[in-house]
């Protein structure tokens, strides 16, 4: 019995408790916090914790805290003066993607790959000229077997299964990857600022070349290659800049974009038509939230 009773737990007092502090490494304090008129010993241990308890403040709750963000507040313009008309909510999806240079580089060389058309003609043994004739005897004359001048063994000879126009260069990249890496590009260029989205068509009232020129000339644009991202083919906007400005600006389809259609160009102009197609063909969230903020207009005034 004397055996368990040394293992028998014992009641923590306050002054017990106390005399815990001073078995640490650190120096034991000048003086306790306990007046020196109280007793130590009537002290409610139960109350200290209380208060302590009633002390501690957890942090505030943040039910969204560590979620990003679903939508991406674009910019919606007027064209061809480029001024915001009104903000829209686009999926981060579609302009919210973080930067990765290792899939955008297996989608540029997955497009190179298919482009590449090889023009070497290498020719074989029935396209060399020579005759088929045996060039000696298979027996007798001690010298190894030789068949025609055009065998693939000689040094002059045709190319055994030489390599013709029709190779196929092309090499494969799963969609989804490839997907992924034209919501990139849309991301990166928005980040760059690059990125300007036309609220309507972006074509000209006028074919004439004076206003593609002052186009050019009010965006500071004549150095900069520009790019313009239609649903349809706009015709005033190709007559207006074909001429002087054809070689700078490129006007695309939206079925027919690459993804160095939207990396190369400095400025990249596209409808919001088809920024909604590139968004549900190559995306898997709704491109456009279906809240539409009022016009940046609208807000100047009320703010005012």
């Amino acid at each position: 019995m004397a055996f368990k009773a040394l293992f028998r737990p014992q009641r923590l007092t306050p002054s017990v408790l106390r005399s815990f502090r001073f078995n640490s490494t650190a120096a034991a304090p000048a003086t306790t916090n306990v007046p020196p008129q109280e007793d130590v010993s009537e002290i409610n241990l139960s109350q200290l914790l209380l208060e302590d308890a009633l002390m501690y403040r957890p942090p505030p709750f943040k039910p969204h805290a560590g979620k990003p963000p679903s939508y991406v507040l674009a910019t919606y313009r007027s064209f061809p003066s480029l001024e915001p008309v009104r903000f829209q909510p686009v999926s981060a999806d579609v302009l919210g993607m973080p930067v990765r240079r290792d899939i955008l580089w297996q989608a540029v060389v997955y497009e190179r790959d298919a482009e590449r058309v090889g023009s070497k003609h290498i020719k074989n043994r029935t396209e060399m000229g020579y005759s088929g004739r045996k060039l000696h005897q298979q027996k007798g004359s001690g010298r190894a077997r030789v068949g025609d001048r055009g065998s693939p063994i000689r040094h002059d000879g045709g190319r055994a299964f030489g390599r013709k126009p029709g190779f196929d260069w092309s090499t494969k990249l799963p969609f989804q990857v490839y997907a992924k890496a034209i919501r990139t590009a849309l991301s990166y260029q928005y980040e760059q600022g690059k990125l300007f989205i036309v609220d309507g068509l972006a074509d000209f009232v006028t074919q004439h070349q004076n206003a593609g020129a002052e186009f050019f000339h009010k965006h500071d644009l004549r150095d900069k290659k520009v790019t313009v991202i239609v649903d349809e083919f706009r015709q005033n906007l190709h007559n207006a800049t074909k001429d002087k400005y054809g070689k700078r600006m490129e006007i695309i389809p939206k079925e027919d974009v690459n993804i160095r259609d939207i990396l190369k160009p400095n400025r990249l102009i596209i409808e919001s038509s088809a920024l909604v197609y590139l968004a549900k063909y190559f995306g898997k969230a709704p491109p456009i939230s279906s809240k539409s903020p009022r016009p940046v207009k609208e807000i100047e005034e009320k703010l005012n």
